[in-house]
């Protein structure tokens, strides 16, 4: 029997195996978590945060980065043994779109007050974390949260740099529920989607 193509392989362990996707180059980080959806071109997983074996908030991975995949569909596997005995079940996210990288920051920007973003290509040990304002064709602009959660200036980012996206993990949680209030009135700015149309 041939072997699985990457694309059959994700939807039969879709929501049903953990799952560990290492990227190239080496400098990215491995993810582990479960599939919960994926388009041609991005991967959503709800995270295994592994020193506590238990499921931690969302990251969105390209599939061009993708180097190899493993599954822990074995009981052979402490994994998959460990996934049972903790009863971790992946939950769907509804409203989160992944056609697109400027589709899934627009629906990601709507449903999350706050979205960590990657460029590991130009820096691997830096993330930005902030509120959507903008998506066009080609960029992010970020309401951006310093170290120590106060409010920057916007960051403008072009999505071709955009590696990873992390959304509803308990830190990102923890620093909407504790940065300091927008001004009054302070209106966000227009979410732009793939196709350029106001959204």
């Amino acid at each position: 029997m041939p072997p699985l193509s990457f694309q059959s392989a994700l939807n039969l362990h879709r929501m049903k195996h953990l799952v560990e996707a290492q990227r190239r180059p080496k400098t990215f980080d491995v993810v582990r978590g479960f599939i919960v959806n994926f388009s041609d071109s991005l991967i959503l997983l709800h995270c295994l945060e592994e020193d506590m074996f238990r499921l931690n908030g969302f990251t969105v991975i390209r599939r061009k980065d993708v180097s190899a995949v493993r599954f822990f569909d074995s009981s052979t596997e402490w994994q998959y043994r460990a996934v049972k005995r903790f009863r971790l079940t992946p939950k769907e996210k509804a409203g989160i779109d992944v056609a697109s990288l400027g589709d899934l920051l627009t629906s990601a920007g709507r449903a999350y007050p706050l979205i960590a973003i990657y460029t590991e290509t130009k820096r691997s040990d830096v993330c930005f974390i902030g509120e959507v304002a903008c998506v066009t064709d080609t960029t992010l602009t970020l309401d951006d949260l310093n170290s120590n959660a106060e409010w920057c200036r916007p960051r403008r980012v072009q999505l071709a740099d955009i590696t990873r996206v992390d959304f509803g993990s308990g830190y990102e949680k923890a620093l909407a529920a504790t940065a300091p209030k927008r001004r009054k009135g302070k209106s966000r700015l227009p979410l732009i989607g793939a196709s350029g149309k106001l959204r």
